[in-house]
């Protein structure tokens, strides 16, 4: 496919194309780069060959792409349907409608490299985002790929090769820097990371807790943002809970079980609202681009 020429993504269904390219170029997560003709170009280190490639995602309310539109697909989850997801609109929770109202379209982004993915999240454990950004950063510049100025996470294939001390000189915990590198080994020795992308929830679950230095939280999480398992929810998350409770009008963070019972509201879309407490964090600290904090 010609790079140059740009595609019409067609999801299934609605779609937020602006809320997600907000989101996608306003986190750290992703290594993203603006063109001067506002083009927001993604880099990603490609599933099956390794390879460093990128997608433009142009600007507008309709989701034009240059690239890769499998890798579209899979970023923005645009073929999954949202359909039964309506729902939350009749549910007896006046934050959760709002939310769904809101934030109608939008699917979890995704993390096109399953073993970048999984790193992201281990690397976040129990620190801020902008703490595990720079971890992230910090090993991408040192065994990355440079691409437009930036560095592109290397492969499992690269970190499998180091020593636990080539990463705590990083400043990577010990614990932390052992999971990585086994984890890496792991793939490198036959595991098979796609195929969390098939098998049911909770079997995920419960083989995903089984891979030292993926608990509960991390697991969750990575079913969600990593395999696309859109009925899965992380209530221990921090941040969830205190957005949450700032919604909910509450002076204290609320407790993970509150989590869990609005997220039954959502039925087999509950990572939605996980999803879309995230967005909400970010747009109530204006921190994401074209869409204002609200009164």
């Amino acid at each position: 496919m010609d790079d140059k020429t740009a595609h019409e993504l067609h999801p299934n269904g609605q779609f937020r194309y602006d809320l997600a390219r907000s989101f996608l170029s306003s986190v750290s997560a992703y290594t993203t780069d603006r063109d001067e003709r506002g083009v927001l170009w993604v880099a990603y280190r490609h599933p099956e060959t390794g390879d460093v490639e990128e997608l433009g995602c142009l600007p507008g309310s309709e989701a034009q792409i240059r690239g890769n539109l499998d890798i579209a697909r899979r970023i923005f989850l645009s073929e999954y349907s949202l359909k039964g997801a309506d729902g939350v609109l009749r549910v007896d929770c006046s934050v959760s409608r709002t939310l769904y109202a809101q934030y109608r379209g939008l699917r979890p982004l995704q993390f096109v490299n399953a073993f970048e993915g999984v790193a992201w999240a281990i690397l976040g454990q129990q620190i801020s985002v902008q703490v595990a950004s720079t971890l992230k950063n910090r090993i991408a510049e040192k065994y990355g790929t440079s691409w437009r100025g930036k560095f592109v996470f290397p492969s499992s294939s690269v970190i499998a090769r180091l020593g636990y001390e080539d990463l705590v000189r990083l400043h990577l915990s010990r614990a932390k820097a052992q999971y990585l590198v086994d984890l890496a080994n792991l793939i490198e020795r036959g595991l098979s990371l796609e195929r969390f992308y098939r098998l049911p929830t909770e079997h995920a679950l419960e083989e995903l807790v089984k891979i030292k230095g993926i608990g509960p939280w991390t697991a969750r999480y990575v079913l969600l943002r990593v395999f696309g398992h859109v009925d899965v929810i992380p209530f221990q998350d921090v941040a969830l809970q205190h957005q949450w409770s700032r919604l909910n009008g509450l002076e204290r963070k609320v407790c993970q079980q509150h989590l869990v019972n609005a997220s039954g509201l959502w039925g087999s879309y509950a990572g939605l609202l996980a999803f879309y407490l995230w967005v909400d964090r970010r747009r109530s600290r204006n921190l994401l681009p074209g869409f204002p904090a609200q009164e």
